[in-house]
Formats: C-alpha cells, structure tokens, sequence
C-alpha cells in the first residue's frame, strides 16, 4: 500500500499530502472540520454518533463472549479516538467500528459454525439501519435548526445576489480580503483572481512553496480577532463585509470607499 501511494504526479509529495496539510487546516480553529466531532455536551448528534461506535462493537463482543485480538482491537480505539477529535476523520471511526463489528459476528465463515453466528449477522444490519434512521433525523433537525436563510431557488438566487461585486472585481489584480472565505471559492469559479480560499492546504508554504503568502492565516487572525484594524495596514486593496460587520468594519477601517452594497455583502476599496 505503502510503494502504491507513490504512483502519482507528485511522488513522495503526493503521498504524504494529507499529513502536511493537516497544520495549515487547523490553523486558528476556523474550519468546523478540525474541530472534535463533539462540540458540547449538549450536541446529541455527535454524542449519539460517537457512542454507537462504541456500544454496538461492546454489546456484540459481550454477546458472543468474544475478545478481538490485540491488533483489532488497537486499530478500533485509535479509529475511535481519530473521530472524536477530528470531524473530518469520525467516518473512519464509523467505519472501523462496523468491521469490527463484522469480524466479532463472524461474517465470512462458512458452514455450522457459520449458521451458530446468523442470529449475531442479522443483529448487525438492523443495528446499523435503525442508527442510520436515528442520527438521520438528529442531523436534519439541527440543520433546519441552523439554517442560514438560503431559498430553494439555491445558486440562481445567490448569483443575482453577487453579480454586482462579480462585475466589479472581473478584469482586476486587486488583492481581495473577504470576511466570508466561501465567496472565495465562489469568484474562483467566475475566473476571479483569489490569493485564498476554504482550502488552506492548497495555499501554505508547505505545499505550494515560497510562490504563496500567507493570505489565508493572515484572514484566520482577522476573523479570530473580531477587528479588521489590520486591514489599514495597505496589504490589501479591496474587502468584502458581510452586512452585519457592516458598522465595526466602518469604524475600525477608515478611508475605506464602498463601491458595492447588497443585502448581504459590501465590497470595498481600501485607502
């Protein structure tokens, strides 16, 4: 697995990509996926989700009066422990856990000693369904819960709502600071020139060399701080407010000229 890895455009650089872009990730704890996949005592879903990881294997192995050996049992914990501090890795966790939960039922035996696990092997899918029907409805109810507005008329609303600043920065070198990183994403679609976006791996000096700045963590510290007072030091030539930082930015941030202004963004141009 190891010699496979090698096989790609990027060689050795390729293969360990993952492990370097884990310190420009975290960086500042801005990214929900760095974060533990339990972010309170109240959060019911990753508390839910996190304990069948570890009851189901538990019952099962209690069940069948079966210890897993060593190994298994040690990339189980380490698979567990994996999730639980890192959101983007907990389908590891769930992953593992359900294997787990295949090897201590036995599945991939053959005759009587198969047919003696068939109560166990049919336990395990209507386990893994009901847990499935249960986090299903806990996830559904916290993102109606949290949701920020958008309509179902989606992007096409979205794009009506940009349109202005899209005009106003196509053409440009500006340097842009935006208070919302995932419009970023969105002027690189429209073949707008970013110097940052939500990936921050593909922009540290780790990966793509001295060709880079620093423009992503320079954002995390704005946004961290709750203070765009750094935006007067002329590093960057036009910023994007969402509406509700609208006063502080006017405050903090003098000499600024706005140039475009909708119900959800203000674009702009720094002294």
């Amino acid at each position: 697995m190891c010699i496979a890895s090698l096989f790609n455009p990027y060689g050795f650089g390729g293969a360990i990509y993952t492990v370097l872009s884990m310190g420009a990730a975290s960086y500042g704890n801005v990214i929900s996926e760095m974060r533990p996949f339990i972010s309170s005592p109240n959060d019911s879903y990753g508390i839910v989700c996190t304990m069948v990881c570890i009851v189901i294997p538990v019952a099962i192995a209690i069940i069948k009066g079966k210890v897993p050996n060593t190994g298994v049992l040690a990339f189980w914990i380490a698979a567990v422990v994996m999730g639980v501090l890192k959101i983007r890795c907990f389908w590891i966790a769930w992953t593992v856990s359900f294997v787990v939960c295949a090897y201590l039922c036995g599945i991939g035996r053959t005759g009587i000693e198969r047919e003696e696990e068939d109560s166990a092997i049919w336990l395990m899918p209507v386990l893994f369904i009901g847990v499935l029907l249960a986090t299903s409805v806990l996830n559904a109810s916290e993102a109606a819960s949290s949701s920020d507005g958008m309509t179902a008329s989606g992007w096409s609303a979205f794009d009506q709502e940009t349109a202005p600043i899209v005009d106003a920065l196509k053409g440009t070198d500006a340097r842009i600071f935006s208070s919302d990183d995932t419009l970023m994403n969105y002027f690189e679609w429209e073949d707008i020139k970013v110097s940052y976006d939500m990936r921050p791996e593909i922009w540290d000096k780790t990966i793509a060399g001295e060709r880079t700045h620093d423009d992503y963590k320079r954002y995390v510290d704005v946004v961290n701080a709750k203070s765009f007072k750094t935006l007067n030091d002329g590093y960057w030539d036009v910023a994007i407010i969402r509406k509700d930082e609208q006063r502080l930015f006017e405050k903090e941030v003098r000499g600024s000229e706005k140039i475009v202004s909708t119900s959800r963004y203000c674009l702009y141009k720094l002294k």
